[in-house]
This record gives structure tokens, C-alpha cells and sequence, in this order.
């Protein structure tokens, strides 16, 4: 069960966002069509929407009811500077962890769908001004 919890906690956020950004860059150097099989769109546009439903209605339900911030904010601090705890993973109830799954989950999809267009216009109108102020944060 270790080995389950360790690649659901710790390695499962790292590849997601690694595929996130990798398609971040796929996209900005592909001119690729998402028209082109109409039954294949409508699957893709129906599980991102349902992940986005999923993720946005665990998260609010476990930051406002469930007071799960704490916890949350500690994960996530150790995951960004490469020190991840299992311990207090295990500690956030079962429907924070399916807001991370889901999200994990959302990242892993969103780039092989019409959506990705959305983050890409942001780095497309050379808005990147504001990236080394987000990485200072982190340092603190």
C-alpha cells in the first residue's frame, strides 16, 4: 500500500504537470486542428468538463466544510520544494484526495484537448512578465 500512496502522492503530481507543460509546448509549436472527429471532441470536451465539476466541487466542499487548507498548503509547499510527506497526505480526508486526483487528472488531459488554447494565449500575448515574482513567492 506504500508503494500505492507513494506514486498517487508524490510521483502522479510531478508527471501531470510535466505532461501539462509539455503540452503547453506542443500546442505553441503545433498548428493542429481539433475539428477534425466530432464523437472524438465531444469525449475529450465531456471528461474536461466533468473533471473541472469534479475538481471545483471537491475543492470548495473540502476548503470551506472539511477546513482542509492547512494540510493542503503543507503538501503542496514540500511537493514544490521537492521535500513531499506522505504524512500529511494521509492525515486530509478522502474527498480532498479526490480533488487532487481529479486535478492531477485534469492536468494529464488538458493538453489533448481544444483547452489548452486558453492557458497558451496567455504565454501567446507575451504576458509572462509576471512568472518570476510567482517563483519568488515560493522561495519565501
Amino acid at each position: 500500500m506504500d508503494m500505492l500512496q507513494g506514486l498517487l502522492w508524490i510521483a502522479l503530481p510531478y508527471s501531470s504537470i510535466a505532461i501539462l507543460v509539455m503540452g503547453l509546448i506542443w500546442q505553441y509549436e503545433s498548428q493542429e486542428n481539433y475539428g477534425d472527429n466530432k464523437q472524438v471532441v465531444c469525449w475529450k470536451n465531456a471528461c474536461v468538463s466533468l473533471l473541472v465539476i469534479v475538481a471545483l466541487g471537491t475543492g470548495v466542499y473540502s476548503s470551506f466544510v472539511l477546513q482542509t487548507q492547512l494540510h493542503a498548503f503543507e503538501w503542496l509547499f514540500n511537493l514544490v520544494t521537492l521535500n513531499p510527506s506522505l504524512s500529511l497526505i494521509e492525515a486530509t480526508p478522502f474527498l480532498f484526495k479526490l480533488h487532487l486526483l481529479s486535478l492531477c487528472s485534469l492536468f494529464i488531459f488538458l493538453p489533448f484537448t481544444k483547452y489548452i488554447k486558453l492557458l497558451n494565449s496567455f504565454f501567446m500575448n507575451k504576458r509572462v512578465d509576471a512568472l518570476p515574482f510567482i517563483f519568488l513567492l515560493f522561495n519565501l
